[in-house]
């Protein structure tokens, strides 16, 4: 065998190692740009579900409604709180702050407690402002260095109802 093709067998041993190389790097970047989009397509549909949460009961409390309307909308309000407790970690200890909150809610959406409900309402807005705001600067985190974080050790910090 020449020096000529121990060279050209070194080449391809070479480029054969950076496509092997190449290959695993796309894999992670897929699995890190799929992970970070469904992240946001979360943060979207959280933030969708609280302010309708959040809409819904304030409106069920304080308009006047018929018999007819007030069951839809209790209805509706019952089938967003449960979506959003379904799309909370109860083993956060920030997401289980969140669903204390919003299970507390239908105990003060009686004429006499408004003032409360309007407590925990703002109060559930605030944490779930919280909760956001921190996984999107994980979202950027990871697009940015191309690693997948988790939210144990976050310093996540909701505000107490």
């Amino acid at each position: 065998m020449s020096d000529k093709d121990i060279l050209y067998s070194l080449f391809i041993a070479i480029t054969f190692l950076i496509g092997i190389a190449n290959w695993f790097h796309a894999r992670k970047t897929a699995f890190i740009n799929t992970v970070t989009s469904e992240r946001v397509k979360w943060i979207n549909k959280l933030r969708e579900n609280v302010s309708e949460f959040c809409g819904l009961t304030h409106h069920w409390v304080h308009t006047e409604l018929s018999e007819e309307e007030s069951n839809t909308v209790l209805k509706d309000i019952d089938k967003v709180r449960i979506f959003i407790k379904l799309q909370l970690n109860p083993k956060d200890p920030t997401d289980k702050d969140l669903i204390r909150i919003i299970d507390k809610i239908p105990e003060y959406t009686h004429e006499s407690k408004k003032e409360k409900l309007k407590e925990l309402i703002n109060a559930t807005i605030i944490s779930t402002q919280d909760l956001l705001k921190i996984e999107w600067e994980r979202v950027k985190l990871e697009s940015k260095r191309g690693e997948i974080s988790s939210r144990k050790g976050s310093n996540r910090v909701a505000r107490r109802a």
